[in-house]
Parts: structure tokens; C-alpha cells; sequence
């Protein structure tokens, strides 16, 4: 079979200061495809984003684009979580259109891209934005295009698959369970939910709306240093973390998805209400104290996933099966050892 993708800029109204006056030009791509659905059109740039930001040559604002990771939840905003720029540590989100105008037309929060330090990324730039604007390169794109036809139709189809397989097969959260949530730990457990911040990075945001019933939610910590171990103030270094061990890791059924709530459920910090919530059964499958960190415990993932959980403010982290695993291999052992 064979056809042709075309993709076209959609000028709307204007919503920022100017509108330039170049009308965008069209994009023709033959796609071995006869029909074309609009969730493929809106997936392949962002998927050249992700494939070829770094190796294409693109700044923002002066800084070289290493890297970027695109949103694991479809047709969720932003579409790319994450992005590495040359001298900054932290990484930012950042939309991508095909237009600058569709921004606007698509409703997106730009207090998003704002507060985040973000940017956006569009084939063709329409007019003024607030933010930085990366122009993709146009002839860079069409090569990229051509030069993958089979495997980015293969890609695309098995996300959609992985996609709608996420949806039914149950995945573990964790959830770092410091010192300082202990009183919201014991009160959301007796409500039956836990909540996120009102106001998280747009990647921890994504992770909680990935959340669905039937997940399993995985409060892990506080961390303790070993007896023999002295720790001086500052963050806990990865070979430090290795010697301790989790005071506790208890595990609990979602069963509700997630959802945004403003009920009090947890006492008022100023604004803050914990809005991005899920609901959980307050029975746990499974719970286990002083569990070792070590990697002969753990295994060198689980305990980097949960080091980054513990320093990064990153929850919730998704936990694939075989880390789970391994968890529930090393609370047994855990246990083994007590008894």
C-alpha cells in the first residue's frame, strides 16, 4: 500500500503579542500507510524530538540540547518531560506543535512551561511566545522520515499496544516515606488515599496521573545508616545509602485511579491540600522493616530507584515488575533473617 502524510501548520487567532506573517508550509512525507490516524501525526515529531534533538543540532536560549524523554501517558501534556540542556542540572519539559499558534488552539496551561523552565518545540514558528521556541529543521525532519518509515510505523504501533496493555496490567509506585510524613502517612491511611503536592514538576505530575486501580503503591523508608556508619550532614551518597537500610516498605492496592481532590483530608500547610490523589486499600499485600539497601539485597537498579526517590523528590517513581520483584525477594530475605 502506499500514501502520503501531510502536514500542514493550523493558524488560530492570535494569542500572543505578534503573528508573524510567513504562511507555514506544508510538510509532504509518503508514509507506507493508507490511512494515517491522528494520534500517529501528533507522535512523530515528538518522536524525532526524543531520536534526534541531541545528534540535529538544536539550542534553547544558547544551550546545546543533550537529550529528552518523552511522556509515557499519550495525549498527555507536556509531550516531552524531559529534557537535558549543556549547563543546566535539572531537566525540563517542553511542548511540541506543529505551529506555534496550536499551542494555544490545543489549551494548554502555560504556567506549565513557566514554572518549569520549559520550552516549546514547533516545525514552524508562527508567532511570538512566551517561552523559548525551538523551529525544527525542516529537511532534518523529512530525512529522518524517510529514512525510518518501517521501523517508525513499528515503534508507533507497539507503543499504542504497550499503551493499552498499560492500562490493564498492574504496576508498582513508589513512594518515598520520610520522617516528615508520618503523620500523613498513618491519617491517609486511615482515609483510604494518598496524595501528591498541588504544585509538581511536570514529570512527577505525569507519573501520578499514570496511577490506575489495581496498581500497587510502595511506601519505601525512612533511610538508617548502618551502626557502624557515621553521616555527616548533606545528601546521602549513593555508596552511604548502599550501607543502610529502609526502616519500612509496605505495599497497598490502588483502588482508585488517579484523581484531583480538594476535600481536607490531611491538616491545611498554608494552601497546600495534596490534590493529586489516588485512593488505596488501607490493608497492606505486603510490609517488611529494616530491609538492606545493599546491592547484593536489591540489586543495583532497585537501589538507584530508590536512592533517586529518597534525594529527588521524584515520587512516584514507577517500579516495573521485575523491580518488584526483586523487592519482595529482599523483604523475604529480610524476614529469613529475623526469624
Amino acid at each position: 500500500m502506499s500514501g502520503h502524510l501531510t502536514i500542514n501548520g493550523h493558524p488560530q487567532s492570535n494569542s500572543y503579542e505578534t503573528r508573524s506573517s510567513t504562511a507555514p508550509q506544508p510538510l509532504s512525507v509518503a508514509i507506507p500507510v493508507q490511512r494515517v490516524v491522528k494520534w500517529f501525526q501528533e507522535v512523530f515529531l515528538q518522536r524525532y524530538w526524543e531520536q534526534r534533538c541531541a545528534e540535529d543540532d538544536y539550542d534553547v536560549a544558547g544551550r546545546k540540547v543533550l537529550g529528552a524523554r518523552m511522556n509515557p501517558l499519550t495525549d498527555r501534556y507536556p509531550d516531552i518531560i524531559e529534557n537535558r540542556l549543556e549547563g543546566l542540572e535539572a531537566t525540563v519539559p517542553a511542548e511540541v506543535e506543529w505551529t506555534t499558534n496550536d499551542f494555544r488552539a490545543h489549551g494548554h496551561d502555560l504556567n506549565v512551561l513557566v514554572d518549569s523552565g520549559g520550552f516549546l518545540v514547533v516545525l514552524k514558528r508562527t508567532q511570538e511566545f512566551p517561552r523559548p521556541q525551538v523551529e525544527l529543521h525542516v529537511d532534518a525532519v523529512r530525512d529522518w522520515l524517510e529514512g525510518s518509515q518501517r521501523s517508525l510505523w513499528e515503534e508507533t504501533i507497539r507503543d499504542i499496544v504497550s499503551s493499552v496493555r498499560s492500562k490493564n496490567d498492574p504496576r508498582g509506585w513508589i513512594v518515598w516515606r520520610s520522617s516528615s510524613i508520618a503523620d500523613n502517612y498513618r491519617i491517609g491511611l486511615e482515609h483510604g488515599v494518598w496524595g501528591f503536592p498541588n504544585t509538581i514538576n511536570p514529570n512527577r505530575l505525569a507519573s501520578a496521573q499514570a496511577i490506575r486501580k489495581g496498581d500497587l503503591l510502595v511506601f519505601a523508608g525512612p533511610w538508617r545508616k548502618s551502626v557502624d556508619q557515621t553521616v555527616y550532614g548533606g545528601r546521602i551518597s549513593q555508596q552511604q545509602f548502599l550501607r543502610g537500610r529502609l526502616e519500612s516498605v509496605s505495599a497497598f492496592v490502588v483502588t482508585r485511579g488517579y484523581f484531583e481532590g480538594d476535600e481536607v483530608v490531611w491538616p491545611p500547610r498554608g494552601l497546600e491540600t495534596w490534590r493529586h490523589r489516588v485512593e488505596i486499600d488501607p490493608s497492606p499485600v505486603f510490609e517488611a522493616r529494616m530491609v538492606p539497601t545493599s546491592k547484593n539485597a536489591l540489586g543495583q537498579v532497585l537501589s538507584d530507584t530508590l536512592r533517586r526517590a529518597m534525594v529527588g523528590r521524584s515520587d512516584p517513581l514507577e517500579l516495573p515488575e521485575q523491580l518488584t520483584l526483586a523487592l519482595l525477594s529482599a523483604i523475604g530475605k529480610a524476614r529469613d533473617k529475623r526469624a
